[in-house]
């Protein structure tokens, strides 16, 4: 009796001990939300995010030598690396989770400091320890690098869209004349006598004039936020706008007699899947953005950039010098 209560006592102190530690180095612990706790990490010692990780294997470790204290447990300390090691990086197949090297290393220095200590101790017959009481501790404490959703983060941690307005999209139209823009994301080409028409996607459209089919010169840049594809019928062209239907009149356009205002729009016409350009990051988003994506009215997000640095426009990675977010 005396001895299993000693047992008991021990096993509640190391649970302590590793549940402090959880609460001071791990708030976002999936054990946290799943019994509705919010602990607030005030910890801010360098590597703090890695001492649950490299404190798994000690305590353990401590918890089967007074429970055999004779006993030589380097195959304890040898399963409980390798279960808590598969444990983490199965982390990196879980959108939910993430997976950090640090860990994986904080692990294996500690149970190099287990080896060491036990070295010390008494040599006796090697003997398997109960796998099931590893598991008990070893899953689910690795299991400690669940992401916190973005509202209970600073929204400088989160990622943030690049956002189309309304405004901006259905802006009145000003053509730029001469060669003033790059082609960057060449479509739909509509082919005319002399011209040639090349669709830069979600930009606008470039005209050029082929009649030097060895020397086309560029015309015009028509900037139309939203468009992929355009046809005519001769008087005009017909251009989709992520949801809009725009016409614009040809004579005008070619002998640059267009004003801003000139072009025809009718609206949410068609359909255009508001979040195709940011799958898989609504659980990331700043909390700002997160309502403004779900109240529908503020535009369209063609783009996020992530807070470490990444940027993304229409789908595709963008480079950027100074990391910003603004569309030019």
């Amino acid at each position: 009796m005396f001895r299993f209560a000693s047992r008991l006592g021990l096993f509640l102190t190391l649970s302590a001990v590793t549940l402090t530690v959880m609460w001071l180095t791990r708030p976002a612990h999936l054990i946290w939300s799943t019994i509705g706790a919010s602990p607030v990490n005030q910890v801010e010692l360098i590597l703090s995010d890695y001492l649950l990780s490299f404190l798994i294997i000690p305590l353990l470790y401590s918890f089967f030598v007074a429970i055999r204290p004779s006993r030589n447990h380097r195959l304890t300390i040898t399963a409980l690396t390798l279960i808590c090691t598969l444990s983490e990086c199965s982390q990196s197949a879980m959108s939910s989770m993430t997976f950090d090297p640090g860990d994986v290393l904080a692990i294996l220095l500690s149970s190099g400091v287990c080896f060491f200590a036990d070295s010390y101790r008494t040599k006796a017959r090697i003997e398997e320890p109960s796998l099931k009481l590893i598991l008990i501790f070893a899953i689910p404490l690795q299991y400690a690098c669940q992401d916190e959703p973005c509202y209970e983060k600073e929204p400088s941690e989160c990622d943030a869209i690049i956002w189309l307005t309304w405004e901006q999209i259905r802006a009145d139209i000003t053509p730029e004349y001469g060669d003033t823009q790059q082609l960057e994301r060449p479509g739909k080409l509509l082919s005319a006598p002399g011209e040639l028409l090349v669709v830069d996607r979600y930009k606008g459209f470039h005209v050029f004039d082929t009649s030097d089919p060895l020397n086309p010169m560029r015309l015009a840049y028509i900037p139309l936020p939203g468009v992929t594809d355009v046809t005519t019928d001769g008087a005009y062209l017909y251009a989709n706008a992520f949801t809009d239907v725009v016409t614009l009149p040809i004579d005008s356009l070619r002998d640059r007699s267009f004003v801003p205002g000139d072009e025809r729009r009718i609206k949410d016409t068609l359909t255009f899947p508001s979040r195709q350009f940011i799958a898989n990051t609504l659980l990331w988003l700043n909390p700002e953005d997160l309502n403004r994506l779900l109240d529908g009215n503020y535009g369209v997000p063609v783009g996020f950039h992530k807070y470490l640095g990444q940027q993304t426009l229409y789908g595709e990675v963008v480079e950027t010098e100074d990391g910003g977010q603004e569309i030019e």
